[in-house]
């Protein structure tokens, strides 16, 4: 136990010496809420796993990317301009471009709602009946565009507390947690996938709502200079392949598998995803103060840059390897208890595999945000477009042979790849930028 409280005590001396005065009492409420996300995400799918079928765990799951793909088609990739323009900007334009941010996606949600819902009801009756989750899905992409751009506007003003609540998964975790809780207490019967989908829209409104409160912006858009507005957009257009490959492809394989290998080896992948995303814990922590790493680059500081991703890279991979080993002594008896993964053909094959792109992801994560973050669209898209390439290549040579245990295999090297060019290019764009 010594031991441990000791390593711990070297991940904050070396996160402190990084990333300069931390503030105590932030970084403890930091952790705590992101706990707090982990374990209400791990209750909340113990809770679908056990009453649900294994079939329909994999269409919960599908729900969920039909809605990411939804939200980011509709978003135009507006949402990755936030930053970019908010690190850049003075203070005056600053407030024009978090109300914009807000105002527009108010809009894009919208029409996600009314666009998709006209397809869908407009569609033969055989059909409609056979995708009778798609107007759900359509209600939490246009949640999530709001949501999104909350997220991105906290992260910009380093108000973390807000941003980690906002993050995907983390606070609307935590309120379904709640709400599945109070169903489960008053009628149990009514648990079923309808209700678990309409709770899950509920908690994302929940969470924009507490969003704007705790956020200051306009409503009439009419008040924000033209200049801007095009600015704005155009950033966003220019993100918009970049943005849907990077944050889409991942669900529209997982769309791929589904209907090539059946929504049973989806629910394998996408509950050895939930696991290992537990790994990350203190790495989405680090990340969300790499987020000031654009300023930096912006201000030209290239060897503060270097100093600080060597130092986040660290503090990322050590934690990782410690949460990994810790699960592989206690936390398997655990893990099956409650998630019930022996139930689940091939998901313990899927965890497992999965620790090599998670620590592989302990490591990527900081260069691809901060591609992402200093507008290097153009790479970022090449990447992820060749990332998609291969997985419908790989994807459609493994239907062949008509085995999960390909498909699972497929993801993690494409994770790997994608991870390998991406600090490769860092390392390369670093010294290229020094140059000049």
């Amino acid at each position: 136990m010594q031991l441990i409280k000791n390593y711990f005590l070297k991940i904050s001396l070396l996160l402190d010496s990084s990333l300069g005065a931390i503030n105590f009492k932030t970084a403890i409420q930091l952790s705590l809420l992101k706990a707090l996300g982990v374990v209400s995400s791990i209750i909340v799918i113990a809770v679908i796993i056990r009453e649900l079928e294994v079939k329909n765990v994999g269409v919960y799951f599908l729900v969920f990317a039909l809605a990411k793909i939804f939200s980011l088609i509709f978003s135009l990739g507006s949402f990755a301009s936030i930053i970019p323009m908010h690190s850049s900007s003075n203070s005056d334009d600053v407030y024009h471009i978090v109300s914009l941010s807000i105002i527009s996606s108010f809009i894009m949600a919208f029409l996600t709602i009314a666009s998709i819902n006209a397809i869908f009801f407009a569609l033969p009756e055989n059909i409609s009946v056979s995708y009778w989750y798609i107007p759900y899905s359509s209600f939490l992409g246009a949640a999530l565009i709001v949501q999104t751009n909350l997220f991105h506007i906290f992260s910009a003003k380093s108000q973390l507390i807000h941003a980690t609540l906002l993050q995907e998964g983390t606070g609307r975790n935590i309120v379904m947690l709640c709400l599945v809780s109070f169903l489960m207490i008053f009628d149990e019967s009514l648990l079923g996938l309808r209700s678990i989908f309409t709770f899950s829209i509920l908690a994302s409104f929940i969470l924009i709502f507490y969003g704007l409160i705790n956020i200051k912006f306009y409503v009439n858009i009419f008040n924000t200079p033209k200049s801007l507005i095009l600015k704005f957009f155009k950033l966003g257009f220019n993100f918009a392949p970049s943005t849907f490959l990077s944050n889409g492809s991942s669900h529209i394989i997982e769309i791929l598998i589904t209907f090539l290998f059946g929504p049973v080896t989806l629910a394998a992948i996408a509950i050895a995803n939930r696991v290992c995303e537990a790994f990350l814990f203190f790495t989405h922590m680090i990340n969300l103060y790499f987020v000031k790493a654009s300023k930096i680059y912006f201000d030209g500081k290239l060897q503060d840059l270097n100093v600080l991703y060597k130092k986040c890279i660290a503090a990322s991979f050590s934690s990782v390897l410690l949460i990994i080993f810790i699960f592989m002594l206690f936390g398997v008896p655990l893990a099956n208890n409650l998630l019930r993964i022996d139930e689940i053909e091939n998901a313990y094959f899927a965890i497992k595999l999965m620790f090599i792109s998670t620590i592989g992801q302990s490591i990527a994560i900081f260069s691809l945000t901060l591609f992402r973050n200093i507008g290097r669209y153009k790479f970022v898209t090449a990447l992820d477009s060749l990332n998609l390439i291969l997985a419908i290549l790989f994807l459609s040579i493994g239907l062949f042979y008509d085995d999960a245990m390909i498909a699972i295999a497929i993801i993690v090297v494409l994770r790997l790849i994608r991870q390998v060019i991406s600090v490769a290019y860092f390392s390369y764009f670093l010294g290229h930028s020094r140059d000049y």
